[in-house]
């Protein structure tokens, strides 16, 4: 599975092949029961985040599409957040022990970890996680069947300069957070940051841009 365009491939090919590789990608973490959930949860958000930036590239063409796909994949975002975000914490808190080991009570880092695992595995039984990622798998396996129907055509321009709107934007949203440095603005920032990445690594093989790979932002 490559997340780039080919040389070999026409423009709306390659989408639609990378749209529906991480589509499905996501379905078949979610469906794997052997896995680190948290893992596999995790690694799902991922490729949907990349099917997110694969519609902004092409929204100009896609139209209504557009909207309806942006909208299911939040849903199905905000969905597995639900599910991610109580591992998270655990996994900052053991990253601050690790870090400020010297300077914190273990007994009572290990009595916080233990209230935030009976938290998450709680709210994981109350909401039949097992069953809810099946059925979100699910959903995601019919949402890659729909990518073929997806209007696309080849016009690379477009994608040029959705790009640089996209960059315009990320700029605007610099200093919009370094004005006024509030959570959601440099979240937003980040958003966008995030996008860019994910336009560089679509186009760094295709020709259409100079572009080096570079770590993923955070």
């Amino acid at each position: 599975m490559a997340y780039h365009l080919k040389r070999s491939e026409s423009v709306p090919e390659g989408i639609r092949r990378i749209a529906r590789e991480e589509i499905e990608s996501a379905a078949d973490q979610l469906s794997k029961e052997h896995r680190d959930r948290d893992e596999a949860i995790h690694e799902a958000r991922k490729s949907i985040k990349k099917v997110r930036a694969v519609l902004r590239l092409v929204h100009p063409e896609l139209g209504d599409t557009y909207y309806q796909e942006t909208s299911y994949l939040c849903d199905v975002g905000r969905k597995l957040s639900l599910f991610r975000d109580a591992g998270a914490v655990i996994e900052i808190l053991d990253s601050l022990e690790q870090k400020y080991r010297n300077r914190l009570i273990a007994s009572t880092i290990e009595s916080i970890r233990r209230g935030l695992l009976a938290r998450k595995e709680q709210s994981e039984k109350e909401a039949d996680i097992q069953k809810a990622l099946a059925e979100i798998a699910t959903s995601l396996r019919v949402a890659a069947r729909r990518v073929k129907a997806w209007p696309l055509q080849t016009d690379v321009s477009r994608h040029r300069v959705r790009i640089r709107k996209d960059v315009r934007q990320g700029q605007k949203a610099l200093i919009r957070a370094q004005k006024c440095p509030r959570p959601e603005n440099y979240h937003e920032w980040r958003k966008r940051v995030k996008d860019h990445w994910y336009h560089a690594r679509l186009l760094e093989d295709s020709g259409m841009t100079s572009c080096r790979r570079t770590k993923e932002p955070r």
